[in-house]
Order: structure tokens, then C-alpha cells, then sequence
């Protein structure tokens, strides 16, 4: 749905909203350097993972994503809030 990234050096950092999940994380030059965390909407929308977002991508993406997560609910109820 959804997708953030940030580079710095050779550190990359995401955050992602899918149809059933947030995930947020980073990884370096090789795939063993991956760390990540997720969580489902509901989790997300009641602030977990909302500490991690805010320190790696700002409170900008933060907004966006709590935007994403709470559309993503919307479709998944059938209602679209419009």
C-alpha cells in the first residue's frame, strides 16, 4: 500500500503499511544486517512502533503513515469515511 525509505550511508531505513500490518525497520549493506519490527493497525493506531517511525523518518512520515494505517482500516470495514 504504503512504503517510506531513508538512506544514510549504507543503512536503509523503511517503514511500510500494508493491507494487514505495519512494519518498520532497517538494514545495511547485506541482508543479515536486517532488523524489523511489526505490528497489526490496531497496534500501530494505539502507538506501537509509533516511537521507532518518529526517531528514524520524522514526525512528517509519522502523520502520513498514521493517515495510511487509518485508510487502510477504512477499506478493510468497507467504508471509505467520504
Amino acid at each position: 500500500m504504503a512504503r517510506w525509505e531513508r538512506v544514510e550511508g549504507v543503512r536503509v531505513y523503511y517503514a511500510e503499511v500494508s493491507l494487514r500490518e505495519v512494519i518498520v525497520g532497517s538494514h545495511g549493506a547485506s541482508g543479515h544486517t536486517d532488523f524489523a519490527g511489526a505490528c497489526s493497525h490496531a497496534q500501530f493506531l494505539a502507538g506501537q512502533l509509533q516511537d521507532a517511525v518518529r526517531a528514524e523518518h520524522g514526525e512528517a512520515v509519522l502523520t502520513e503513515m498514521i493517515a495510511a494505517v487509518q485508510e487502510a482500516v477504512a477499506s478493510a470495514s468497507g467504508s471509505t469515511g467520504r
